[in-house]
Parts: C-alpha cells; sequence; structure tokens
C-alpha cells in the first residue's frame, strides 16, 4: 500500500481465480524463475504436493508448464533428503532417463521418492570416492563431477532406458570404482566439470 500512495495510485486491480489448477498455471508462466537448481527444483516438488493435495486429476505428464521436466522433481525430493546433495552433477544424467509421468500425482510422487533416495545413495558411495582421491591430494572443485563422468552409465553402447535403472548402474559402478587408478593428469586432462556438472562444486553447496 506505501508503494501505491507514493505512486499516486488509489486502487489495486485483483482477479480472482477460482479454479486451482489455472491459477498454478498462471503463477508457473508470471512467477520469475529462480535461477539456482536448488530453489527451482524444491519449488517443482512444493507445487506438485499442493495439487495432488488438492485432488488434481491431471497425469504428471500433463503439467508440462507447472513442472517443467521431471528430473526437476526428482532432484527436488533429493535436495529435501540431503540440502548439500550434487544436483547439476545427476541432472546430466537424470534429464535423459527421467521424464514426467503418464501416472496421477500420488504415484509419480511415490515414485520419485524412491528415485530420490536412489539419488542419495550413488551420493553416498560417490562422496565416499572423493574422500579417497582428496587423501591422496588430488584437489579439484569439480571432484565430484569428475568420478560421476567416468562411472556415467549413460555412456555405454547398452545405456539404461529408465531413471530406475541408471541410478543403480551408477550405485554399482560406484561401488565398484578404484580411487587408487586415477591419475592427477586424468583430473587435470577433464579441465572442468565433466559432463557439464554445473557450478556446484563437489559438496553440492549452493
Amino acid at each position: 500500500m506505501t508503494a501505491l500512495r507514493e505512486a499516486g495510485g488509489q486502487s489495486i486491480v485483483a482477479l480472482l481465480v477460482p479454479e486451482v489448477e489455472v491459477a498454478h498455471k498462471i503463477l508457473a508462466l508470471n512467477t520469475e524463475k529462480a535461477h539456482a537448481l536448488k530453489e527451482k527444483a524444491l519449488e517443482v516438488v512444493r507445487l506438485e504436493r499442493v495439487l495432488a493435495a488438492a485432488g488434481d486429476p491431471r497425469k504428471e505428464a500433463q503439467l508440462d508448464v507447472e513442472l517443467e521436466e521431471g528430473a526437476l522433481v526428482t532432484i527436488g525430493m533429493a535436495y529435501e533428503l540431503k540440502p548439500r546433495v550434487s544436483g547439476n552433477t545427476y541432472m546430466t544424467i537424470l534429464k535423459r532417463v527421467d521424464p514426467l509421468q503418464d501416472l496421477p500425482l500420488t504415484q509419480a510422487l511415490e515414485r520419485r521418492t524412491a528415485l530420490a533416495k536412489q539419488v542419495i545413495e550413488a551420493d553416498e558411495h560417490i562422496g565416499k570416492i572423493v574422500d579417497a582421491l582428496k587423501a591422496r591430494g588430488m584437489r579439484s572443485p569439480y571432484l565430484k563431477a569428475f568420478v560421476v563422468a567416468r562411472i556415467n552409465p549413460m555412456k555405454s553402447a547398452d545405456a539404461p532406458t529408465t531413471a530406475e535403472a541408471a541410478l543403480a548402474a551408477l550405485i554399482e559402478k560406484a561401488k565398484g570404482f578404484d580411487a587408487s587408478k586415477v591419475r592427477e593428469e586424468d583430473l587435470a586432462a577433464a579441465g572442468g566439470p565433466p559432463g557439464g556438472g554445473g557450478g556446484e562444486g563437489e559438496e553440492g553447496g549452493e
């Protein structure tokens, strides 16, 4: 109201939208998007939960305007479980195999909860590899992205076609990774965030 008075205004025009799904679509189209992946991912998770709780009859795949992409929802749930997870690092894999699902919202959320737990499991194993590399004196803000690039299951000829399979393969590769075989020149040759790991760094901080 103070800003309105200073601008010389006398009234505010408001639009009332009784349909919840329409209101959220307008919000998605007109609200400035968060720039950080973490904030954006957490927003879409909250939105999907609100729509599910309101009994929205649409399937998740019909919410492409509101949610943008399935991988974003999965990563948002992973952030809820572990706020410092390296979301950008895993988005490079999930973008290829984790689309919005042709499932009712409650079922889609259950599936994504399980996927988020897989992401956290993978992150824990990969974190141990990073610790082993640090113990050998290796230092880089992209160590975690480097490791993920080395064990990325999407690079194989028979790459997984589902998010569940991709994350399971990532976990298995992480368990079998031998950090002692990594050379300083391997890390130097990577020269940055392999696989488009983004700017979160190895600790996944925002």
